[in-house]
């Protein structure tokens, strides 16, 4: 067999000549070099939320996107962990909630991240019978602007619900109520970056109910 000349992970040139040698070639290394001439050696580093832009290659254990500019970022621009659908409880269960005329006190979730999602799935169970003649209680799930620090309503309930069951409310492109299931209202609106939940009462009458959030792909 012909020469055959590589240079190693060190640098070094080595000619292979000989049928003994021809194993060691069937293996090849890619080495990337340094303006400076030096083999850079990379490893992955463990993913994490929030890292900073850098300035020199980027290499991590998982996929990351990269989320900046906004407004909590200095400097702008981090890099995120790619998610798959996430789950989230936005409201726990099991204590009666009640509001005054006024809407207080506000039952509404923190605001949640939507690294790389396109749309929502709400999920309010009202797991008890609220008193007879209740009013009832209605979803609002919200978008941010971040100019003005205001909501942008992405689904308003259109209708409140009182009695024991399960209530789903989507936000998502192309969503559509289905003829059968709990979803009762759809809105084909995608979702941004942060989003986030309200119940509103109808009346000051007392319910017991949870809400669950799906960031969905």
């Amino acid at each position: 067999m012909p020469n055959i000349n590589i240079r190693d992970a060190d640098g070094a040139v080595k000619t292979i000549g000989t049928s003994e040698d021809a194993g060691q070639v069937h293996r090849p290394q890619h080495v990337l070099y340094s303006p400076d001439g030096l083999p850079l050696i990379l490893s992955a580093a463990a993913a994490a939320d929030g890292q900073a832009n850098p300035v020199t290659a980027l290499v991590r254990g998982a996929a990351q996107g990269f989320n900046g500019p906004h407004e909590t970022d200095d400097p702008p621009g981090t890099w995120d962990r790619w998610r798959n659908n996430t789950e989230a409880v936005l409201l726990p269960g099991g204590t009666p909630r009640s509001q005054n005329a006024n809407h207080e006190p506000h039952f509404m979730s923190d605001w949640q991240i939507n690294y790389n999602g396109r749309g929502v799935i709400v999920s309010l169970n009202l797991s008890q019978d609220p008193p007879e003649g209740a009013a009832g209680v209605k979803v609002f799930i919200y978008g941010r602007d971040v100019a003005c620090n205001a909501v942008i309503n992405l689904l308003v309930a259109t209708t409140a619900v009182s009695a024991k069951n399960r209530y789903v409310y989507v936000v998502y492109p192309g969503a559509a109520v289905p003829a059968a299931g709990h979803v009762v209202q759809a809105s084909s609106l995608p979702v941004g970056r942060q989003w986030r939940v309200e119940v509103l009462h109808m009346d000051d009458k007392s319910y017991v109910y949870s809400v669950a959030g799906m960031t969905c792909l």
